[in-house]
C-alpha cells in the first residue's frame, strides 16, 4: 500500500518550508479548479482585437481534479501510530514509577499520575512551534494597530 503513495515531503522539508507549510503545495496544487478561457472576440469587424483582453474571457471549460487516496502522501516516520503508541506507552510507565518511588519515600499514598507532563514529554516540542508562531503574528497585528493609528 505504501509504495502507491508519494513519500511523505515533510521530512525533507527546510525550516522555511516547515513553518509556512510549503511542503505540502505539491498536493494542494494536484487537488485545484483549473480554468480554461477563450478570448472574447469582438462581433463586429469594425472593433480592434487588441481591445479584448485577458481579462474579457469566457469560461470554456473548469476541470476539477478529486484528490483521492492515492494521490495522499506516506506517513513520516515521525508520525507513524506505532511510534507514538510505545512513546506515549513508555513516558506514561516512567510518570508511574517516578509517582510510586516518590509515595514509597514518602511514605504516603500514591499520587495520581500527571497526563499533561506526559504529552508534554511526548510533543512539548512540536506544540510549541505553532504557539511560537501564533504568538509572533499576535505581536505584529497589535504592533501594526499601534504604530499605524
Amino acid at each position: 500500500m505504501d509504495d502507491k503513495h508519494p513519500p511523505a515531503a515533510i521530512e525533507h522539508a527546510s525550516i522555511l518550508s516547515y513553518i509556512t507549510f510549503n511542503w505540502i503545495q505539491p498536493m494542494l496544487l494536484r487537488g485545484r479548479v483549473q480554468f480554461s478561457c477563450r478570448s472574447a472576440t469582438p462581433a463586429h469587424p469594425q472593433v480592434p482585437k487588441d481591445l479584448f483582453t485577458k481579462r474579457h474571457c469566457f469560461l470554456t471549460h473548469v476541470q476539477k481534479q478529486t484528490l483521492v487516496a492515492d494521490d495522499l502522501q506516506r506517513l513520516s516516520e515521525n508520525d507513524k501510530v506505532q511510534r507514538i503508541a510505545d512513546l506515549m506507552f513508555h513516558e506514561w510507565t516512567r510518570e508511574v514509577e517516578t509517582k510510586k518511588q516518590a509515595s514509597i519515600e514518602r511514605n504516603e499514598r500514591m499520587k495520581r499520575p500527571n497526563l499533561f507532563k506526559v504529552l508534554w514529554r511526548c510533543f512539548g516540542l512540536y506544540a510549541c512551534v505553532p504557539f511560537v508562531s501564533g504568538l509572533m503574528e499576535s505581536v505584529c497585528k497589535i504592533s501594526e494597530a499601534v504604530l499605524l493609528g
